[in-house]
């Protein structure tokens, strides 16, 4: 409440035992001076109500929001920037955010062939991974003819070879996962492990 003085009484300005609500109104027994304060005159100020104490709201239980997977970068060895050779022509391409995007504009490349001009919608629509890789980065090679193990190279080995293996290396998109006791350990192909070495076209765009 607010402090109001009590006339003729020679008392000094006391607060009104309030609650809520003022003097001259039928709720008086729970807005009035002490009971020593004396007769009063003159006009007691409204008190302002006490307000209700809410409790605090429940934090309800909300789903984690989803991934948005139209906003994840495609990778830059991905074959949706690339055009399928003519034996190997195929439908859609294996990234299937980018592939969404070209197939909303162009149906005939996720329902007939990726061609030329899916790859170039993809180079417009899709937004390419940063081409970063690191020289010490292994890449899944080959299996080996005698051991039937995988042959793994690193990206340094890849930059220092010739024209035309790279080339070759880089064409390869199968790569290799085995179990390693609980675990599944897998290696990329050249082009999604090494793209600066590849100099892939996605790096360029």
């Amino acid at each position: 409440g607010t402090s109001t003085g009590v006339a003729g009484t020679g008392m000094k300005p006391q607060k009104p035992n309030c609650k809520f609500g003022t003097f001259d109104q039928g709720n008086e027994s729970d807005c009035k001076p002490p009971d020593d304060a004396g007769p009063a005159t003159g006009l007691i100020e409204v008190c302002e109500s006490v307000p209700t104490l809410n409790p605090p709201p429940v934090p309800s239980a909300t789903p984690a929001p989803t991934p948005n997977v139209e906003g994840m970068c495609t990778p830059p060895g991905s074959d949706c920037f690339t055009m399928r050779k003519k034996k190997k022509w195929g439908k859609g391409c294996d990234h299937s955010s980018c592939e969404n995007k070209v197939c909303e504009e162009r149906d005939s490349c996720c329902i007939k062939k990726w061609v030329k001009n899916c790859r170039n919608k993809a180079k417009r629509l899709c937004n390419s991974c940063a081409c970063v890789e690191s020289s010490e980065d292994d890449f899944f090679w080959k299996i080996s003819k005698r051991s039937e193990e995988p042959i793994l190279k690193t990206c340094g080995w890849l930059a220092t070879q010739k024209e035309r293996k790279i080339r070759n290396a880089c064409r390869r998109t199968e790569g290799f996962t085995f179990m390693d006791e609980e675990n599944e350990v897998g290696f990329g192909p050249a082009r999604f492990v090494c793209p600066v070495s590849c100099k892939l076209r996605a790096c360029k765009i």
